[in-house]
């Protein structure tokens, strides 16, 4: 199912690093999440069309690959289409790159664009939209333009044909940008709109700036010495003379693209991949889970709203039994309701009103998918089990934020992104921090529960003997003693050790 070593080198761009471990651990299981999102979206696709008895053409599943200059993408986009095309479905996989859609050098010199070619007024960006759009819409041999990189040019009248693949990798600079909305609220497409998924890659700049200079000597040396090369004035500088011009070339140009249109749409990507100096990816971001608190306290009241309504006083629950029936409501639910659960109440009202549902309840279930996502994306690299804190903070005393709802909520910071994406936990203690208890979470896989309690109670044995576990909760009066004003004289009080 991986790829082979010959496989690799073809596939690998100049000065990128892969190896079969990043392909094993990163990528083949990257692929493997993608085929069952494309499986599911497809499936979904018949149902609806046997629903509206339509024999509209197969729509292909878009995914968006994003980053810097000199970051890898090019290689990154074909390890994809490779491993994408190697699953059951047997998928037909195309990849275009946006460079064809690049403005001619003769429009750019025109309109004294070349020194800010990549950025997005380069961009025929209308051309692109339209074969987006015609791709999404099912057509036939879609054309899109060609870029030589040795002309540094489109090159005229040549065109590649794109003819309805199952799935199509889209790799460019600045896919994942929105541009500035109208001020008339009208839609306007953005390039990603027609993103199933989306890559972003990320590089700490020095790091690509490093990347970029060794590719300049590298091209010095080979494709710039060849006389149609648009970059053949370059082929005789000296080290000295060609590491100063790369790195001239990166401040002034590429540098400031990726400061002003590229860096500013990672937040944007589903999945964002960082690369070490080595060029091998080295942390997978989860980048959607900060949305969890967020999104929890709009999905919960909506849902505590409505599921609580039936609390009239008549049909459910206790009652008042008032003088009249709107009496018997009123009293019904102002007496027998908590503060807490009346304020979920009016924000889940608040937030499934007409004039709010799609602004707020039906965004957090989008997000809420979102999340999800993320962590199917670990699930699919094999990952068996995430450890997390239960809480941002030590416990605090009891009662202590009952006047401020909001430092409240945000105590579950951690715990809601679960919640959020369906998925089983279960929070043990595991020690003190400056004399206070701190729990420790365990964040499974759906349905796989039973595996979560073994690691919980793994633990459990593992810490029996702990100092820490043989306090009982009048003890930790000890934690606010202003005698002992710091957090190791507290736990050396409490037990003697953390």
């Amino acid at each position: 199912m991986t790829l082979k070593s010959s496989e690799m080198k073809r596939l690998r761009s100049l000065h990128d690093r892969l190896d079969m471990d990043e392909v094993r651990e990163i990528y083949l299981p990257l692929s493997r999440l993608l085929s069952l999102y494309v499986a599911a979206t497809q499936r979904l696709f018949r149902v609806q069309q046997r629903f509206l008895n339509t024999k509209d053409a197969k729509m292909p599943y878009v995914i968006g690959v994003a980053g810097s200059v000199a970051v890898g993408k090019s290689t990154t986009a074909r390890v994809l289409q490779a491993l994408l095309a190697r699953w059951s479905n047997m998928p037909k996989v195309d990849l275009i790159t946006t460079d064809g859609f690049l403005f001619p050098n003769e429009v750019l010199f025109r309109d004294g664009l070349m020194e800010r070619k990549g950025f997005p007024e380069s961009y025929d960006v209308s051309a692109l939209l339209q074969f987006l759009s015609d791709i999404k819409a099912g057509r036939r041999r879609v054309r899109a333009p060609v870029y030589s990189h040795l002309i540094y040019d489109v090159l005229p009248d040549e065109w590649i044909e794109i003819d309805r693949p199952d799935i199509l990798i889209v790799e460019g600079l600045n896919v994942l940008q929105t541009g500035r909305l109208p001020k008339d609220g009208k839609a306007i497409p953005f390039v990603s709109d027609f993103f199933d998924f989306s890559v972003y890659l990320d590089a700490d700049e020095a790091v690509l700036k490093s990347w970029y200079v060794d590719r300049f000597l590298t091209l010095r040396g080979t494709a710039f010495r060849d006389p149609k090369s648009y970059f053949h004035r370059y082929s005789n500088l000296s080290d000295e003379e060609a590491t100063e011009t790369a790195s001239s070339i990166w401040s002034r140009i590429n540098l400031v693209n990726l400061h002003e249109n590229i860096l500013p749409t990672r937040q944007r990507a589903d999945l964002i991949l960082k690369k070490s100096e080595s060029h091998l990816v080295e942390e997978v971001s989860l980048p959607h889970t900060d949305y969890g608190l967020a999104t929890y306290y709009i999905v919960a009241p909506a849902e505590a709203s409505a599921n609580l309504a039936r609390y009239d006083g008549i049909r459910y629950g206790a009652s008042s039994r008032d003088s009249d029936v709107l009496g018997n409501y009123l009293a019904t639910r102002g007496g027998s309701f908590g503060v807490e659960v009346k304020r979920r109440i009016m924000l889940g009202t608040y937030a499934l009103s007409a004039g709010y549902y799609d602004a707020y309840y039906l965004k957090a279930q989008k997000v809420r998918t979102l999340i999800k996502g993320d962590f199917d994306a670990l699930w699919a690299q094999g990952f068996d089990a995430l450890v997390a804190p239960t809480s941002p903070t030590v416990a605090f005393r009891f009662g202590a934020r009952m006047a401020d709802p909001v430092a409240m909520y945000l105590s579950d910071a951690c715990t809601l992104p679960v919640n959020m994406a369906g998925l089983p936990g279960v929070s043990i203690p595991c020690g003190l921090s400056e004399g206070l208890p701190v729990g420790l979470q365990l964040i499974g896989a759906a349905w796989h529960e039973a595996e979560l309690l073994r690691y919980a109670r793994a633990y459990e044995g593992l810490t029996a003997a702990a100092d820490w576990r043989g306090l009982e909760p009048a003890e930790l009066h000890l934690a606010d003693d202003p005698d002992l004003p710091t957090p190791a004289e507290r736990a050396l009080a409490l037990g003697g050790t953390q």
